[in-house]
C-alpha cells in the first residue's frame, strides 16, 4: 500500500487577485523575510499591507517585494526613512526564527495609504500591478508618525535685483494759461464780404508786384567801373633859335 494521504478539494480554494489600481488606506499585516527563489537572485522582504477602505476592497491583503540586492538599497532605506527609521540597522536578529517575521523594529499594525499601480514595462508579455508605500499615518498605538511624509521641494530662493538708482522726479511743466475765448464776429453780409475778398485779392498783387521788383533789384548785374582817364600831356614847345644881334 501506498503512504500517501491526500484529500485536496481545488473548489474550496480562491485564487488570489490583486486590488484594483487606486490609492488605499490599510494597515501592515505582517513583514516577512523570503529566501530567493533563483541562483543569482537576492532575498526580499515581503510586506503585507491590508485594505482599511470603507468598500468592497475592506480586509483584502495587497503585498510589496522589497529587494535586498545591494542596488536596491536606496529603495529599502528610502521606505524605513517613512517610518522616521531611514537610519536603522537590520540583522539576522532582527527576525521571528520559526516565522522569519521581522520583529525589530515591530511595524506591524501601523495605519498607512499605499498604492497600486500598473508597472510601464510588461513582464514575459503580461501586464504586471505593483504596489508602493506613499506615507505612514500613524503607529500601532494611533500615534502620528514624525517625518513619514516626504518633505516638500522648496524652490531656490533667488536673490532680490539691487534696487535701481532713484531719480528726482521731473518738474511737470507749467500748465498753459487757458486762452481767452475770442468774441465771436457779427457775420457779414454779402456786400462787405466781397469788398473783403476784392480786398484782399488787391493786397495779394500788390506783395506780388513788391517781391518782383525786390528780386529785380537784387539779381541785376553792377555797372563795370570805368577807369578815369589820364590827363592829356602837355605839346611840347619848340624852342625858337636865337637871334643874333649885329653889333
Amino acid at each position: 500500500m501506498s503512504g500517501r494521504n491526500i484529500n485536496i478539494n481545488l473548489g474550496d480554494v480562491t485564487g488570489w487577485e490583486s486590488l484594483p489600481e487606486g490609492s488605499y488606506l490599510g494597515d501592515i499585516k505582517a513583514i516577512i523575510y523570503q529566501e530567493a527563489q533563483e541562483a543569482g537572485k537576492y532575498a526580499q522582504l515581503k510586506v503585507t499591507y491590508t485594505s482599511a477602505n470603507d468598500d468592497e476592497t475592506a480586509g483584502k491583503d495587497q503585498s510589496q517585494w522589497l529587494s535586498l540586492s545591494p542596488k536596491a538599497l536606496g529603495r529599502l532605506k528610502k521606505w524605513f526613512t517613512k517610518f522616521g527609521l531611514g537610519d536603522v540597522a537590520i540583522t539576522d536578529d532582527s527576525f521571528n526564527d520559526e516565522t522569519d517575521e521581522l520583529m525589530e523594529p515591530d511595524l506591524t499594525g501601523y495605519r498607512v495609504i499605499f498604492t497600486v499601480f500598473r508597472d510601464p514595462k510588461p513582464y514575459k508579455g503580461e501586464i504586471q500591478l505593483r504596489t508602493d508605500l506613499v506615507s505612514v499615518e500613524e503607529d500601532a498605538d494611533g500615534n502620528p508618525i514624525d517625518g513619514s511624509r516626504p518633505p516638500t521641494p522648496v524652490a531656490p530662493t533667488r536673490r532680490a535685483p539691487a534696487p535701481a538708482p532713484t531719480r528726482a522726479p521731473r518738474r511737470a511743466p507749467p500748465e498753459p494759461e487757458p486762452e481767452e475765448e475770442a468774441e465771436e464776429a457779427a457775420p457779414m453780409t454779402a456786400k462787405e464780404r466781397k469788398r473783403a475778398e476784392l480786398a484782399a485779392q488787391i493786397a495779394a498783387l500788390e506783395e506780388e508786384d513788391d517781391g518782383d521788383e525786390e528780386e529785380e533789384a537784387e539779381e541785376a548785374p553792377a555797372p563795370p567801373t570805368r577807369r578815369a582817364p589820364k590827363p592829356a600831356r602837355a605839346p611840347a614847345v619848340a624852342a625858337r633859335p636865337q637871334r643874333r644881334t649885329l653889333r
